[in-house]
């Protein structure tokens, strides 16, 4: 029996050149002095891919002089080396950037690798891209019509400030100009200027919604600022300090992930130079916590 690290080895490591190949795909980046092909097996390629199954079942025409099918492709030997890891029964390649998994989407859509096309919306909505690059995540699910990640990235581009408006003095025919917080890429090219007004709508309609909601109960008090007197009638300090704060920021990113954070409070209520405002803060978190809840419920789709 083979050791099992040894067998991790052979399936994490596997170079796609097994001499009884039946296929050999051609890179574009093939050349005589690096001819760099893989080496295939139709049977695999026919199962994971529709396109490869039409494809065998017709009479075949590239043959090599050893009877092998030979496919030279447009994509680069990198793309189809990782994808066709994902294909075949061996250890899964780790993707490492976003540019490199939309170049392995593309390819996958464009083979019909059914199974493998799935694997990878997973990947797409993976935290490490998910949270890091919402936008860009939302234009290639956009791009490939993927459902899911839409809705799913759309709600996490909420917490990133994707477009800040000119002032309002401007004139209304400079009002289209935006001021983009984002960087330019690739992946953008495939979203229309109506999809991307669609998700500056939603953060509006968010940022506005949540806005609303930030309303505290008369029982909250603070003991020195509005715990007697006229001041009875009137919210803490600091609630006035974390409420401007907070709007300003749900202006910006329309989500709870950074207005509720215990470092962006606490500035709040070291701001109105109250020596009780914190203790009234801390007292208050079973309001805050469902303030919270209220604008993490808000409707977030398109």
């Amino acid at each position: 029996m083979v050791p099992c690290t040894t067998t991790t080895s052979l399936v994490s490591n596997y170079a796609f050149d097994s001499p009884d190949a039946d296929v050999v795909i051609i890179p574009s980046d093939a050349s005589s002095t690096a001819p760099r092909k893989l080496r295939l097996h139709s049977t695999i390629l026919s199962l994971a891919s529709p396109f490869f199954q039409d494809m065998f079942s017709l009479p075949q025409s590239l043959l090599s002089k050893q009877g092998i099918t030979e496919i030279p492709v447009s994509e680069p030997f990198a793309t189809l080396e990782t994808l066709f890891r994902f294909v075949y029964p061996v250890v899964d390649p780790v993707i490492e950037t976003l540019d490199e998994l939309g170049e392995i989407i593309e390819t996958a859509i464009k083979y019909d690798f059914l199974a493998t096309i799935e694997h990878l919306r997973r990947i797409l909505v993976e935290p490490r891209f998910l949270q890091a690059y919402p936008l860009r995540v939302f234009a290639i699910a956009w791009r490939y019509e993927f459902t899911e990640e839409i809705e799913l990235a759309a709600q996490n581009t909420l917490n990133t400030d994707i477009v800040r408006d000119f002032p309002d003095h401007l004139e209304l025919s400079s009002s289209f100009a935006l001021q983009l917080s984002v960087p330019l890429t690739d992946d953008l090219k495939y979203i229309t200027a109506h999809t991307y007004r669609r998700l500056i709508d939603l953060h509006r309609r968010r940022a506005h919604a949540a806005q609303e909601l930030l309303k505290i109960p008369y029982d909250v008090k603070c003991p020195h600022c509005n715990g007697c007197g006229h001041a009875i009638y009137s919210a803490p300090k600091w609630w006035y300090e974390w409420q401007k704060r907070a709007k300003e920021e749900l202006a910006l990113r329309p989500s709870t992930r950074v207005i509720f954070q215990p470092e962006f409070m606490s500035q709040a209520a070291a701001a109105v130079g109250c020596p009780q405002c914190i203790t009234s803060m801390l007292g208050s978190f079973t309001h805050l916590e469902k303030i919270k809840r209220c604008i993490d419920d808000l409707p977030c789709s398109l």
